[in-house]
């Protein structure tokens, strides 16, 4: 097996200064736009606000490049534009939570009162089926659902 052992210096360079500079500005968003902001649900106060959907929409960009190309494309294939859903009661202050995909009977879905992506299931479009308290990036949950279709679940 011959390897090529060819560097590419700017390539290189230019992929960990792009990963950096994502890195940077996802921290720097939630340094100061989440840190502090979101408290666990059973200590919300009224200083709890829900996510804002310019966070949220440049989250969603920002981790969109985390992902390797298969998932770049399960991603491509189940995304929507995020929209409220509701899940009531622990939705419901911030009137409903993001959605951010829709495959078959379940839902991705942005839990801003834990700072999270989850994936729960669906009967009825635009209301959540099941409350989960995961605190996964997004990259992750996607990472997650490719396996799934890859073991053939």
């Amino acid at each position: 097996m011959e390897v090529n052992k060819q560097l590419k210096p700017t390539s290189t360079a230019l992929l960990v200064l792009c990963f950096s500079a994502t890195l940077a500005q996802n921290n720097q968003l939630r340094s100061s736009g989440l840190a502090g902001r979101y408290t666990p649900f059973k200590n919300m106060s009224n200083t709890w606000k829900p996510v804002d959907i310019k966070w949220l929409n440049n989250d969603l960009e920002n981790q969109f490049w985390l992902l390797d190309e298969p998932q770049q494309k399960l991603w491509n294939l189940i995304k929507i534009n995020p929209e409220k859903w509701s899940l009531s009661p622990l939705g419901d202050q911030g009137g409903g939570f993001y959605v951010v995909a829709v495959f078959g009977n379940q839902v991705l879905w942005f839990n801003d009162i834990e700072d999270g992506y989850n994936i729960s299931n669906y009967n009825e479009y635009g209301v959540i089926s099941d409350y989960f308290s995961n605190q996964n990036e997004l990259h992750h949950s996607v990472n997650y659902l490719y396996s799934l279709l890859q073991d053939g679940v």
